[in-house]
């Protein structure tokens, strides 16, 4: 898909509060056609703002706006916030699954606003670990643990995440910056077929 917005670095430093952001514009007739905007000589016209991707509106403050003008872009922050804790959730999930059962297969996850899922090649019911899982998650979410985010490698933009006496894992995402954030969780299970098993995560 052709890029519309010239998007900045998310994933800097403490990025995960960020509310709004600037962007430019790099496609007004790709973003006119699938906005149902009015096009015209390079320019846009839209409304009041635009829908952008999952989690974000565009703001334009200007009646027209050029090609590689800076708009405002606000984040949808209660889908976005849903989505971040929904992630880290499912990396409590996993490395529980790791320090716990002998490093599992993992083969497939996803997160949306509603939930996340991990998919893993697993011999049984991997409801069997729910108690387990869901009793150390319970601690660690109410013990409001901190969460810290750093680079292991800047000029790659390499990043980890670490809770101290809990784990250090490589990831890229933005997280939340207390484990107390979550709230709580449920685990379901839904076998996929052919030796695989899916662990779904719900906030509570």
């Amino acid at each position: 898909m052709e890029s519309i917005v010239k998007m900045p670095n998310l994933k800097e430093k403490n990025d995960g509060s960020k509310k709004t952001f600037l962007g430019k514009p790099l496609s007004f007739k790709n973003l006119c056609n699938r906005y149902k905007c009015s096009w015209s000589k390079g320019q846009i016209k839209p409304n009041n703002f635009l829908r952008f991707f999952r989690w974000a509106t565009i703001r334009l403050r200007d009646h027209d706006i050029q090609k590689g003008q800076e708009v405002e872009i606000e984040i949808d922050w209660e889908k976005r916030y849903k989505i971040m804790k929904l992630h880290f959730a499912a990396e409590i999930i996993l490395e529980l699954m790791y320090q716990n059962y002998h490093f599992p297969e993992k083969i497939g996850a996803n997160i949306t606003s509603e939930k996340a899922r991990i998919d893993f090649y697993w011999d049984g019911k991997i409801s069997e670990t729910f108690p387990l899982l869901e009793k150390k998650a319970k601690e660690l979410i109410n013990a409001d643990m901190e969460i810290k985010c750093e680079f292991d490698d800047q000029e790659n933009q390499r990043r980890y995440w670490e809770i101290k006496d809990f784990g250090k894992v490589s990831c890229g995402g933005t997280h939340i910056r207390r484990t107390g954030e979550i709230k709580g969780i449920k685990l379901k299970r839904n076998n996929i077929g052919g030796g695989k098993e899916r662990i779904e995560i719900y906030l509570t």
